[in-house]
């Protein structure tokens, strides 16, 4: 079973979406690891299945809102890539689907749905 199996059940009646941080961090992942073009194709495709959710104003003040929240609470180490995805499904009123459920469990205003596997 792959990482992203169980997730289906909660994406099958939606348009599901991808923060333009998390496709940034895919293709990161992708370069770091050498990855060679037919898996890169493969991935490529796959994405072209998500709404992509680009920045806007609205998510910028709100990734702003959050850095300060975050600061405030000491936590202004939490990794800025997180704080993008939080805030941009913040600012849509989103369910947060993620395997790294930690990164983002005290995060105020988050509906986050993870799968915790045997």
């Amino acid at each position: 079973m792959s990482p992203g199996e169980p997730y289906g059940v909660f994406l099958r009646d939606c348009r599901a979406s991808v923060c333009f941080m998390t496709v940034a961090q895919l293709r990161y992942g992708a370069i770091n690891a050498g990855w060679g073009s037919k898996r890169v194709d493969a991935m490529e495709q796959a994405l072209k299945n998500y709404a992509l959710l680009s920045p806007d104003d609205a998510t910028v003040w709100e990734f702003a809102r959050l850095a300060v929240e975050l600061r405030r609470q000491g936590r202004e180490q939490t990794n800025r890539d997180d704080c993008w995805i939080a805030a941009t499904t913040r600012r849509h009123g989103l369910r947060l689907v993620t395997h790294n459920a930690r990164h983002f469990q005290s995060i105020a205003g988050l509906s986050i749905v993870t799968f915790q596997g045997p």
